[in-house]
């Protein structure tokens, strides 16, 4: 027996469990998303101190719909150009790169 058929069942329990509590509960909701927005501010600071360019581009573009959200029209709109130049950058500029 491998380690994902094992988890497997865990993984939809968790999901229907999620599923439950926000149909219950607003609060459930709220606290969910704040985890969630919580653990990618966590991860982008963690990428900025390391150096770590993917977990930095990572963060990035998942934190990029919460400013469309809280109505933050520049960065709403200049962070997927920045993805965009960023994630291309290898292939157009590899010495900077590097």
């Amino acid at each position: 027996m491998d380690f994902l058929s094992c988890v497997e069942p865990l993984i939809s329990l968790l999901e229907a469990s999620r599923s439950e509590g926000r149909g219950k509960s607003k609060a459930f909701g709220f606290w969910e998303d704040y985890i969630n927005v919580v653990l990618v501010l966590l991860q982008f600071i963690k990428a900025e101190p390391t150096g770590n360019w993917k977990l930095h581009l990572t963060a990035t573009a998942v934190m990029v719909p919460n400013f469309f959200t809280l109505d933050r029209i520049n960065y709403a709109r200049w962070l997927p150009v920045y993805l965009s130049n960023m994630n291309m950058l290898e292939t157009n500029h590899p010495e900077v790169y590097k």
